[in-house]
C-alpha cells in the first residue's frame, strides 16, 4: 500500500505553485506590460510567488482569477499590500470574491 506522507504532499504542492509562478511569469512577459520589463525572473519569481501564496486568503480561489491576480501584481511591481489606500482597501474587502474583488483592482489600479 502506497502512503504519502503531510511532508511529501506539501512539497508535492509547493512544486505545483512553484510551476505555476514560472509559467504566469513566461505568459505576463508576453501578454502583460510589466512595471518591471527588465526583471530578471528570479526577480519577477520572489515578488510573484508570496503574494500568489496569499491569494485564497483574498477569495482569490480558481486557477483565472489566481492567474490574473498574478499579472496585475506583476502590473504594479510590489506587494499589493504595500500600495496605495485604494488598492489595500480593495484587496482587503471581503465583500469582494473573485472576479469582482479583480475588477475592482483594476479599477484602483487606474
Amino acid at each position: 500500500m502506497l502512503t504519502i506522507r503531510r511532508s511529501q504532499l506539501a512539497s508535492f504542492e509547493e512544486a505545483l505553485w512553484d510551476q505555476f509562478t514560472r509559467r504566469l511569469i513566461e505568459q505576463a512577459r508576453q501578454d502583460t506590460p510589466l512595471s518591471e520589463p527588465d526583471a530578471s525572473d528570479a526577480e519577477l519569481f520572489a515578488l510573484l510567488r508570496p503574494a500568489l501564496g496569499l491569494a485564497a486568503q483574498y477569495g482569490l480561489i480558481n486557477k483565472g482569477d489566481v492567474a490574473r491576480y498574478g499579472r496585475l501584481v506583476l502590473a504594479l511591481g510590489r506587494d499589493p499590500q504595500t500600495a496605495d489606500a485604494a488598492i489595500v482597501a480593495v484587496l482587503n474587502n471581503p465583500l469582494l470574491m473573485g472576479a469582482a474583488k479583480l475588477d475592482a483592482l483594476e479599477q484602483a489600479m487606474g
